[in-house]
């Protein structure tokens, strides 16, 4: 709900707008997965209030506005799959294959400050000039060390290597701490 409160905030100086509402907030997915919960709910709270306050506001001013309140949070505005540059504010469209996942929460997450903050967290991965979208393609470097912070995101993940189709390599979302595979090649 606090990102939620603080996109409505940001939206009201953006636009200078004096409306308000009433923000509740029903959460299903776990604290700490890993799967964007907080970003898309402050999001959604962009786009909602945009067209409750009838503000008019096109997808790109919302998107610089969702660039203050956190790094996922353009990404939610965007509304499709894409690749994130940067800090997750320069975005390109691309198509997504269909594609059908298992994922999986260890039951316990890892705060992402505390990922991003680790010495040990690889910096210098080079970035692919290419936009290419595919199932497995590139690599998470916030796992190892999310692993080494959590290790039941370690246990998990092996734990779904043994189940998964043979060739596909289960990984952690985002920060962590949820993993995902794959169901079948």
């Amino acid at each position: 709900t606090e990102l939620c409160c603080r996109a409505a905030r940001a939206l009201q100086a953006a636009t200078g707008s004096a409306l308000g509402v009433d923000i509740h907030v029903s959460k299903r997915v776990p604290q700490g997965a890993g799967l964007g919960g907080g970003s898309s709910d402050a999001a959604t709270t962009l786009l909602g209030l945009n067209r409750l306050w009838r503000l008019g506001q096109s997808r790109e001013a919302l998107q610089q506005v969702a660039a203050g309140i956190g790094a996922d949070v353009p990404f939610f505005v965007f509304g499709q799959p894409a690749l994130a540059r940067g800090v997750g504010e320069r975005l390109l469209a691309v198509t997504a294959p269909v594609t059908d996942y298992v994922l999986a929460f260890p039951g316990a997450g890892v705060a992402t400050g505390s990922v991003f903050t680790d010495s040990l967290l690889k910096r210098d991965t080079p970035v692919n000039p290419v936009a290419v979208f595919e199932p497995d393609y590139g690599h998470n470097d916030l796992q190892p060390v999310a692993e080494r912070l959590e290790p039941r995101i370690a246990a998990l993940r092996a734990d779904m290597a043994r189940l998964c189709p043979p060739g596909t390599t289960p990984r952690m979302t985002g920060s962590g701490a949820c993993v995902f595979a794959r169901a079948h090649n």
